[in-house]
């Protein structure tokens, strides 16, 4: 990566204000080299001579795209004549704070592919309605989450590296104006396994629209794109009749006064408004004669998950789960605060991955991660994932299933590959047929790990005690942290029991932690494994499971 920044600025008509956004770029406070390219789209104001007049305390780039009356066409363009290898997009009517791109080249440096600047809403001249109305929700954060589940970041505060951009062929030039482009081009960089991140010290002042006029003008704006964006993805809905829209504008209004308990005439006029022409806008694009589907995308398009920001490949069975609950959210920000850069992370039952690919990105290209998955389903999902996230030098894969002797045994692949394993699944967890039996190798964690882990993480349906059994002489040679899932259902029909995997973990040699995602023990999800959280690991409903973070007692300074 050189050490060029390129700023493009898409421009129509902004004579008003581009000069006091050149004037802020002039005065950027420990920025690396960077050039500015100012792109006019269809402008028939001095837009231009504003511009050039900042040529000579600015590394300037000033053209015209007028092929279309697109802030993406704008971007696209200038980002085809930019020379860094980092570009950072923000708007002609805003002001960049003087560290707004030395905070953008600092995230991305920090590992991320696209970060989102924070935006501070200018507040004069603003009427209380239309903020609460309009812009609370965007002031002071840097990202977003759109209807499709995915984060994202505005382009008015916006930067990316040019590998990521170039793998997405930049922004979608069919979104026409300014509204969910960049929605729709942060979500296809999260569906190719680029990282998301915030530049909370790239302070973006935001120009809002002061009157309600001009919030109108905007508001049709987002309604034509975000409809745009759900036809892309096909979750365009059918063509609503005029009773559905008034009955949906009538629930608006109830919302409003029911709910928001917001009473400003104006308020509530904008809020049907808005509601109006995102049905005029479904109504227009739903018989307009294009496909409702992106055909071409597909391959990394929307059946694509993306969990907790990871784009991860998974099976058809599982894929509503996996976009819907199936990220271990508190254990992963645990084991984020455990992981150091050059680790060993060892995945007992990776999967299609959620470990394997984050422990990898968290050790920032410094580290090791072994995974073992012998069930092949899931296994080629594992692998395209690893390479989605291009983390094949990090990540080795192996077939084996660990348990406690070396040799063979059956492995029982089910329709929901989520519970395969040594042994077939108990109904309460939703199996599905068995697809296949079959018999695979096992080994220790002991014979195949001949250095040492520094993490460990397993998740093997029950046979958990097995695993540790088999890392006795590991453990003992080298203390690793463990992330162990006990479902008491799971336990009981490998044979074990919830009292044998506590019994391998002791209190005397482990200081130990519950996590319940599901918060069903206590109101926090995570807790000290104590007495009373024992009792519930014991007494747990069927359908129960969580995971027990044990780390050696040496290493807490017990």
């Amino acid at each position: 990566m050189t050490d060029l920044v390129s700023v493009v600025i898409p421009v129509h008509n902004a004579a008003p204000t581009l000069g006091a956004q050149l004037e802020a770029l002039t005065s950027q406070l420990g920025a690396p080299p960077y050039e500015v390219v100012v792109v006019l789209n269809r402008c028939t104001d001095n837009s231009r001579s504003v511009a050039e007049a900042f040529s000579d305390r600015l590394s300037l780039i000033t053209l015209a795209a007028d092929d279309l009356p697109s802030a993406a066409h704008a971007r696209n363009a200038g980002a085809a004549v930019a020379k860094g290898d980092i570009l950072a997009f923000c708007d002609a009517d805003d002001v960049a704070e003087p560290h707004w791109i030395a905070g953008m080249d600092e995230a991305l440096r920090s590992g991320c592919d696209v970060v989102g600047g924070k935006v501070s809403v200018m507040r004069e001249g603003l009427p209380e309605w239309l903020y609460r109305a309009r812009y609370e929700r965007i002031d002071g954060r840097c990202v977003h989450f759109a209807q499709n589940g995915l984060a994202y970041v505005l382009g008015a505060s916006m930067a990316c590296t040019r590998t990521a951009f170039a793998a997405v062929d930049g922004f979608d030039e069919r979104f026409l104006g300014a509204g969910a482009e960049e929605v729709d081009f942060t979500s296809r960089l999260q569906r190719h396994g680029f990282r998301v991140g915030v530049a909370p010290m790239a302070v973006m002042r935001y120009r809002p629209r002061t009157t309600f006029r001009g919030a109108l003008q905007q508001v049709k704006g987002y309604a034509r794109g975000n409809v745009m964006l759900a036809k892309k993805e096909g979750r365009l809905r059918s063509r609503p009749s005029q009773a559905e829209v008034g009955y949906r504008m009538l629930r608006r209004l109830a919302h409003h006064l029911v709910i928001s308990r917001t009473w400003s005439p104006r308020s509530i006029t904008l809020g049907l408004l808005t509601t109006y022409h995102e049905y005029s806008e479904i109504r227009l694009q739903s018989s307009d004669g294009s496909p409702s589907t992106e055909s071409a995308e597909c391959a990394v398009g929307p059946e694509v998950p993306v969990i907790g920001g990871l784009a991860l490949q998974c099976m058809p069975r599982t894929r509503n789960w996996y976009a819907r609950e199936g990220i271990e959210r508190v254990t992963l920000s645990v084991l984020a605060k455990l992981l150091k850069e050059g680790n060993t992370f060892v995945d007992v039952g990776a999967n299609i991955g959620t470990y394997t690919v984050a422990a990898a990105l968290l050790m920032g290209g410094r580290g090791r991660v072994i995974s073992f998955e012998p069930d092949l389903r899931p296994q080629a999902a594992l692998r395209a994932n690893i390479a989605r996230h291009r983390l094949a030098d990090l990540v080795e894969v192996r077939s084996e299933a660990v348990c406690d002797t070396q040799g063979f045994t059956e492995f029982v692949s089910h329709e929901n590959d989520l519970v395969s394993g040594l042994a077939e699944s108990v109904h309460d967890f939703h199996p599905g047929g068995v697809v296949q039996r079959g018999l695979v190798a096992t080994t220790t964690l002991s014979a195949a790990i001949t250095s040492s882990a520094d993490i460990i993480k397993i998740d093997v349906e029950g046979f958990e005690p097995a695993v540790l059994r088999g890392a006795a002489e590991l453990l003992e040679r080298h203390p690793a942290i463990l992330i162990v899932e006990v479902n008491p259902a799971a336990l009981r029909n490998a044979g074990s029991s919830p009292e044998e995997l506590l019994a391998l973990l002791p209190p005397s040699r482990w200081k130990r932690w519950l996590v319940d995602e599901a918060r069903r023990s206590a109101p926090s999800p995570l807790r000290e494994l104590d007495a009373d959280a024992e009792v519930f690991v014991r007494t747990a409903p069927r359908n129960w499971y969580g995971n027990i973070i044990a780390v050696p007692s040496h290493a807490t300074g017990s």
